[in-house]
């Protein structure tokens, strides 16, 4: 049955997924990549250090067939000249091994970056399932491989063919040279074929790579039910979210009405609003909006200040203007300072026991009090 178009994998992979992908070791690789990398690397060490490979390996050969049959009949001495051998034969292969190794990782994660996963390890039937087996042959990507592997035969040989041709005069040159020239001179050729051959791979990767980050993005691609199920999974039910919202704003709300008996003072709208501030001046340089709230949670910080003796004093415009414009823990504006320190005055005259009269006019300006209202 086909899948219905809201089924159908047309979204590409969320980071969410591309982070999974990875943990299970399934990440963007390109093979030709790699073998290139190992190829040119082993072209550039034989062109570079050819005739030095050449002269240890001639002498390792010579000094194995050198030995007399006195020594090899002697135990001591034979272990040490296979002793000379092998350590000859490390020095002269280790080199190729180091830029081989070290090609082949460097283009192993030239594309898809590093990734250590133990998944990949782990036994999975499917990869010797038959039937799997025929669809990938027969698949867009078997296709894709086909394709490639004839292009790659077709580039390899067009170049070992040119390599040859340009080089015809030197190979039937090697018949009239002195055998340990003609030696020589054939590694120094076998050098050059080998290193056109390995650049031209390169050619195949400008067919290989886009097709292998196509097929890698194909691979990983969702179907809307997919993200869904995925932002549920990473980032909750609505009603979880709004259910720990709930339970942040009460938090909050909490910490907020633990601070209103520590208020300076409490301004009122004096019903709607009302704003509980706190100066402390050896550690702000402004005083500071505490606790802050309408209706209900008004109600509840004027209750809460009478209860501990908090003086609450009614300045609409003021109240307003500080609900609106000034967030929780934040410093009052530099606007509102004449206005705020004039409330502050008249509640420590309060506190000293003096009677102030009426608050008196307070100055708001306008376009807080346009905001605010």
């Amino acid at each position: 049955m086909a899948e219905s178009p809201a089924q159908e994998r047309t979204l590409p992979a969320t980071p969410h997924k591309l982070r999974k992908a990875r943990e299970r070791g399934q990440v963007l690789r390109s093979k030709e990549l790699a073998s290139t990398a190992v190829l040119l690397g082993a072209a550039g060490l034989f062109l570079l250090a050819g005739e030095h490979l050449y002269q240890t390996a001639r002498s390792l050969m010579a000094g194995g067939l050198a030995l007399t049959p006195i020594e090899t009949y002697n135990t001591e001495s034979m272990l040490e000249a296979v002793k000379q051998i092998y350590l000859t034969a490390a020095r002269m292969l280790f080199p190729l091994f180091a830029v081989v190794v070290f090609a082949g990782i460097l283009g192993g994660v030239a594309v898809g970056g590093w990734s250590f996963s133990g998944v990949p390890l782990q036994a999975d039937f499917n990869r010797i399932n038959p039937g799997e087996g025929i669809k990938k042959i027969f698949s867009m990507q078997g296709g894709g491989e086909m394709a490639k592997a004839i292009i790659k035969l077709t580039v390899v040989a067009g170049a070992a063919a040119a390599a040859l041709w340009a080089e015809r005069g030197e190979v039937f040159g090697l018949l009239n040279d002195a055998p340990r020239t003609a030696l020589l001179q054939a590694g120094i050729l076998f050098a050059h074929f080998f290193l056109y051959i390995a650049a031209a791979t390169v050619l195949v990767l400008i067919f290989d790579v886009p097709f292998q980050i196509r097929q890698y993005a194909k691979q990983l691609r969702m179907t809307p039910q997919e993200v869904k199920e995925e932002m549920k999974e990473t980032e909750g039910h609505p009603e979880v979210r709004r259910r720990i919202r709930q339970l942040q704003q009460e938090r909050a709300r909490v910490r907020m009405m633990a601070r209103v008996p520590h208020a300076d003072v409490v301004i009122t709208n004096p019903t709607h609003y009302a704003v509980a501030l706190r100066y402390e001046p050896t550690r702000r340089l402004a005083p500071v909006v505490v606790a802050k709230g309408a209706n209900r949670i008004a109600e509840r910080i004027r209750k809460l200040a009478r209860e501990h003796h908090v003086p609450v004093l009614e300045a609409p415009g003021l109240a307003r203007a500080l609900y609106r414009h000034v967030d929780l823990e934040a410093e009052v504006p530099g606007t509102l300072y004449q206005a705020v320190a004039q409330v502050l005055a008249y509640v420590y005259q309060l506190k000293m026991g003096t009677d102030p009269g009426p608050l008196g006019e307070l100055e708001i300006p306008d376009d807080l009090q346009r905001g605010a209202a």
